[in-house]
């Protein structure tokens, strides 16, 4: 109980500092994905993290503020339609569902039993409308129903921006984006990546303020690539080279 109540008020504190007023039984809800989250973790890999304060900083607050950072910069606008790729236990994109009831969103996960988890979660959380998807990027983004559907593709720690690039913007509409959490080279991954992106379909990389620096540490990086073409017919390519043969 005491741990509870730890976290709880450390979610409430940092929504707060946010500026986040989140609807009624949020609280409540992620108090209870947090117990799902620590006990699934004893029997597969979810985290790294262990303790209730640092999942409620690392996953829980560190995807509200990304989520802040991307509605000040009008993306994540009322109604829209997103993909986060490669969620794994559900982060960025379960949290912002969480906050943000009118999103309408999709997660992808390669791992079977990952994808099993969220289901649960799904279900005990009473979010069961997101859809989720066993697949991998590069064979969705062949998918008629999904190729270039959605408004905003968010991501963390995925892989690199040319990768990156390859896997999110083709299930990216014209004058969306793709947003992700990223660590301290990202200028160098820009750098080497602007081609990728370029071939994808994607505008000039930028970096959005991680609002309220502090709040986790290290303090993360938010990338943006916006979509201003359509991604050539035969991206991405199959599975696996994506990332051994990155985009030139």
């Amino acid at each position: 109980m005491g741990c509870q109540r730890s976290a709880a008020a450390l979610l409430e504190e940092g929504l707060a500092l946010l500026g986040v007023a989140p609807p009624p039984g949020t609280i409540a809800a992620f108090l209870r994905y947090l117990e799902m989250v620590r006990a699934a973790g004893q029997r597969m890999n979810l985290t790294s993290l262990r303790t209730p304060e640092e999942i409620v900083r690392r996953h829980f607050l560190e995807s509200a503020a990304f989520g802040i950072a991307l509605e000040r910069a009008g993306l994540l606008t009322r109604g829209a339609t997103v993909v986060d790729v490669g969620t794994g236990a559900g982060f960025p994109g379960l949290p912002l569902r969480l906050l943000r009831p009118d999103l309408r969103l999709t997660l992808v996960e390669a791992t079977g039993k990952k994808v099993e988890f969220l289901r649960e979660v799904t279900t005990a959380l009473n979010v069961s409308d997101i859809e989720l998807r066993n697949a991998r990027a590069e064979t969705l983004g062949h998918d008629p129903t999904l190729r270039e559907r959605f408004d905003l593709a968010v991501s963390r720690a995925v892989a690199p921006v040319a990768t990156l690039a390859e896997l999110t913007l083709p299930l990216v509409r014209v004058g969306g984006a793709s947003a992700a959490i990223k660590g301290s080279r990202l200028e160098s991954e820009i750098e080497t990546g602007a081609a990728a992106v370029r071939r994808c379909g994607g505008g000039a990389a930028r970096e959005l303020p991680f609002p309220l620096p502090g709040l986790v540490e290290p303090t993360p990086r938010i990338l943006v690539l916006p979509k201003e073409r359509p991604t050539p017919p035969e991206l991405p390519r199959r599975t696996g080279v994506t990332s051994k043969r990155p985009l030139r």
